[in-house]
C-alpha cells in the first residue's frame, strides 16, 4: 500500500480501521490499487450531507464540508444527526451475535428505538 498505509484490501469482520484485514476504498482502492490521484478524490459520506451540513471530517471516511447554508435552522441538524444515531444504533444491535431482534422499532426498549 502506498504513502505509508498498510492493510491487505480485504474487509475485516468488523471493519475497525486500518491495519490487517481492513479496506478503505477511498485510498487502498481508488489511489493505491487504481492509481488515481489524491487530488482527483473527494470523499464524502451520503447519510452525513455533504451538501447541506458542515462537517470537520472523518480519517478515511469524508472530507471536511462547509455549505453554510444560511437558511439552515441548527436545530434541523440537531434533529438530523439524532435520527441518525437511532439508524446506526439499532444496525450495531442487528449486527451482534445473536442479533438484538426488534431494534429499531418504535416505542420499544432495545438500541435505536424512538
Amino acid at each position: 500500500m502506498a504513502a505509508g498505509r498498510s492493510g491487505d484490501g480485504i474487509v475485516g469482520d468488523e471493519f475497525v480501521g486500518r491495519g490487517e484485514g481492513t479496506w478503505f476504498w477511498w485510498d487502498q482502492g481508488l489511489e493505491d490499487k487504481m492509481g488515481i490521484p489524491a487530488e482527483n478524490i473527494t470523499m464524502i459520506q451520503l447519510l452525513e450531507k455533504p451538501w447541506l451540513f458542515n462537517r470537520p471530517g472523518r480519517e478515511a471516511n469524508y472530507h471536511a464540508s462547509s455549505p453554510n447554508v444560511q437558511e439552515l435552522d441548527p436545530a434541523d441538524q440537531e434533529r438530523y444527526y439524532a435520527a441518525l444515531q437511532h439508524t446506526q444504533d439499532a444496525f450495531n444491535a442487528l449486527k451482534q451475535k445473536p442479533p438484538q431482534t426488534g431494534a429499531g422499532q418504535a416505542g420499544g426498549t432495545l438500541p435505536g428505538c424512538p
